[in-house]
């Protein structure tokens, strides 16, 4: 880690899964921004992808759930705030297909986003082997789109689809969402950083 000579990282890279609310991101973000002269990147990443890039140091500090395996002893984590997954679909295309009265939803067409990992084993979630006709899509972004395009029906954190003329069909699952960071090369940035997401971890502004 290079470091100015007042002990500001030169570059201090955020990380955040594609359902996590981008409101938190900026938040910190912008606290950073205030005090902090190092260089701030974001960057999108997917499940498995994340903790892949945390762990490699490509990132500092990373916004996601937690994976489904172990993590290293120098990662540390932090809860940041609950939120809900429900299924969502274009109401043409739900009654189209007669999604509401079909739980199977096997004539559906499944809107994903493929995990970013590259070395790392890759996660899936909510694929239904049943389910062949998959949509793949850049980012949570382009899934959105995607639904409301009627592509096909996907999860999306609920926050979402109040935003869109979207059916829910469902809750998936509640999820937890929590920020993750080495504890090797501590500097000025993320010493900041660490303090924020105290704060952060204390608001309710992003539950649901």
């Amino acid at each position: 880690m290079k470091q100015t000579s007042q002990g500001w990282e030169l570059s201090f890279s955020i990380g955040y899964d594609a359902i996590v609310n981008v409101d938190v991101v900026f938040e910190l973000t912008h606290k950073l921004s205030q005090h902090s002269t190092s260089v701030l990147r974001l960057k999108e990443e997917v499940l498995a992808g994340g903790w892949e890039s945390l762990e490699s140091g490509e990132i500092d500090i990373l916004f996601s759930t937690l994976p489904e395996r172990p993590l290293p002893q120098h990662i540390q984590t932090m809860h940041i705030y609950s939120d809900t997954m429900v299924w969502a679909a274009n109401p043409d295309y739900a009654n189209r297909l007669n999604l509401n009265n079909n739980r199977k939803w096997t004539d559906a067409t499944l809107v994903v986003i493929p995990d970013t990992a590259k070395t790392y084993a890759k996660e899936s979630r909510n694929l239904d082997a049943h389910q062949s006709k998959r949509f793949y899509a850049a980012n949570i972004n382009n899934k959105k789109q995607a639904i409301v395009a009627s592509i096909g029906i996907g999860t999306l954190p609920k926050c979402m689809i109040e935003q869109e003329d979207l059916v829910n069909l469902g809750t998936s699952k509640s999820v937890d969402i929590y920020a993750a960071w080495s504890r090797s090369n501590m500097g000025k940035t993320k010493a900041l950083a660490l303090q924020a997401l105290r704060n952060l971890a204390n608001k309710d502004l992003f539950s649901t």
